[in-house]
């Protein structure tokens, strides 16, 4: 049997048999079997998909442009992994089936519900984590907009959010247990990913400076002291000119900066 495997996370991906599939050009076609696949396990009236990708136009035409859409994400999937009648559209994964963010909530949840006396001694788990990561490409539809689509728009964003919010806390916790380990170079590139995907991230920013300190590398981590700080106060004059609430809880770590310009005096 046929074994599809699809990517969200990043740009939308699509192989079977590990042979990748280009023939799906169509964006709406793309935001369709992205949206059914990533709510797999539910009937959708076509009412309803018909809405979320043709806003714009009368209904009737938004059902034809729907079927129309159907019958494209149909030609590239395996045999009974689209199930459409008159009036709903389903996915249906076969077996072998693998979408990227499922595995990669899976490994979140697994970790999170497994009974170990704690995360820092699990085994299992840190391997759990690593995987999920592995996962993680880039940000839910990464590059993908569909202008009139509104709804379409904001379910993504939503998606988009929340797993971005899981990755940071993976790879926040994968730092933590690296360092834990005197594992100082897995550590910091963890620290140093999430800060790549959130500048403003204070506890990475922390994170990243202990790992460096850690590691003998004080300097660096002064540094990294001085663009934290300067990062967080462009933020709140940022904040403050348009009277917005700071995305930042203002602790800085100045203890463990104190002591490492303690001894970088001595």
């Amino acid at each position: 049997m046929s074994q599809l495997q699809i990517s969200l996370l990043g740009s939308i991906e699509l192989y079977l048999d590990d042979k990748r599939i280009t023939r799906l050009t169509s964006k709406k076609a793309q935001a369709l079997l992205a949206y059914l696949a990533a709510e797999s396990g539910q009937s959708h009236w076509r009412g309803s998909l018909a809405g979320l990708l043709w806003p714009e136009q009368p209904e009737e035409l938004a059902r034809q442009s729907l079927r129309q859409a159907l019958l494209q994400v149909r030609r590239v999937l395996p045999a009974g992994s689209l199930d459409a009648t008159q009036e709903t559209g389903e996915f249906i994964p076969q077996p072998g089936f693998q979408l990227d963010v499922v595995t990669f909530t899976e490994h979140i949840i697994a970790s999170r519900q497994h009974s170990h006396a704690s995360l820092e001694k699990c085994q299992s788990c840190f391997v759990r984590l690593q995987e999920a990561a592995t996962y993680y490409r880039g940000d839910f539809l990464a590059g993908f907009f569909l202008q009139d689509c509104e709804r379409f728009e904001e379910w993504a964003r939503f998606k988009r959010e929340w797993l971005r919010r899981e990755m940071l806390q993976t790879l926040y916790q994968l730092s933590a247990l690296h360092e834990g380990r005197a594992e100082y170079n897995e550590a910091y590139a963890c620290a140093w990913r999430q800060i790549e995907m959130d500048s403003l991230r204070e506890e990475a920013h922390q994170q990243l400076m202990r790992v460096l300190a850690l590691s003998g590398r004080r300097s660096e981590a002064l540094a990294q002291y001085e663009i934290c700080r300067t990062l967080m106060a462009e933020e709140l004059d940022f904040c403050r000119q348009r009277k917005r609430r700071p995305y930042l809880n203002r602790s800085a770590p100045a203890t463990l900066i104190r002591g490492l310009r303690g001894r970088s005096q001595r």
